[in-house]
């Protein structure tokens, strides 16, 4: 079933609506800097600077419970407007498209938060075969470009590497990327009890009619004890230009978490 404009617009205007609303109430943002479309960029002072210049995952405390129902009415909206675009056209709008998710959320009953911003990982695991398919191609356009610059380093390079990686037992491998920023929101509630929270891109409102939060100084997190660097696991020599990360054997990332889990139960 075809989806007309209108039915887009109704959609781009619940969305940027509940987005404006969080970021008019917002206590804290990071700054990143990505080419974006127009439309998705809704901080007025964005509108006028730089496309690449954006603020996001805003974290909203509003008290005016108007304003709170507005926003979970828009929230409402906005997941079911979503699901009808995906329903309708599952190939232009799919469920996890960016323009569609995350919906933002609204939480109640935090008596108090702390805010820290902290290095974010992406990780994925690769088989054997697909690298050496990745380092068989990189290495026929290595020799191409020898015969015009004449200069065989980069060839040289990727064969000793392919030769190793050929010649290990290992069946998978993880590239794992620290190239972006996360937020973490560490609430505790009125009850007593205590949650951590991811902001996404589009933000996060946490209700408070009755009372305020208290706001810990938002903080740089400190690199967690667990990653790779400080478990001893060493990244293998990569030269491949369309890798995004550092290479690691999955066995080796296995064994030191095995063992890292191991000295934790022992304190």
């Amino acid at each position: 079933m075809a989806i007309d404009i209108a039915r887009y617009e109704k959609f781009l205007n619940v969305r940027n609506t509940a987005i404006k609303i969080i970021e008019s109430f917002s206590v804290h943002h990071e700054i990143k800097e990505e080419n974006i479309p127009l439309e998705e960029r809704t901080d007025p002072e964005s509108q006028e600077a730089p496309a690449a210049v954006v603020k996001h995952r805003h974290v909203a405390v509003l008290s005016d419970s108007d304003i709170i129902l507005d926003l979970q009415r828009l929230t409402q909206e906005w997941e079911n407007r979503a699901r009808d675009l995906t329903l309708a056209d599952p190939v232009r709008f799919p469920s996890n498209a960016f323009v569609l998710a995350p919906v933002p959320q609204v939480i109640h009953g935090v008596r108090s938060m702390s805010i820290a911003v902290g290095s974010a990982t992406t990780s994925k695991k690769y088989t054997k075969a697909s690298i050496l398919g990745r380092y068989d191609r990189a290495i026929r356009h290595a020799r191409q470009g020898v015969d015009v610059s004449h200069d065989s380093t980069l060839l040289r390079q990727l064969v000793r590497e392919r030769e190793m990686l050929a010649g290990d037992s290992e069946t998978h491998y993880r590239i794992r990327n620290t190239c972006s920023t996360e937020t973490i929101c560490t609430l505790t509630f009125t009850d007593g009890t205590s949650n951590k929270v991811r902001v996404p891109r589009v933000g996060i409102a946490f209700a408070a009619p009755n009372s305020s939060i208290e706001i810990r100084t938002p903080r740089v997190m400190a690199p967690r004890s667990d990653r790779l660097e400080h478990l001893g696991v060493v990244p293998l020599d990569c030269s491949l230009s369309g890798l995004a990360g550092l290479v690691y054997k999955e066995s080796e990332i296995l064994k030191a978490r095995a063992q890292y889990q191991a000295r934790q139960k022992q304190k």
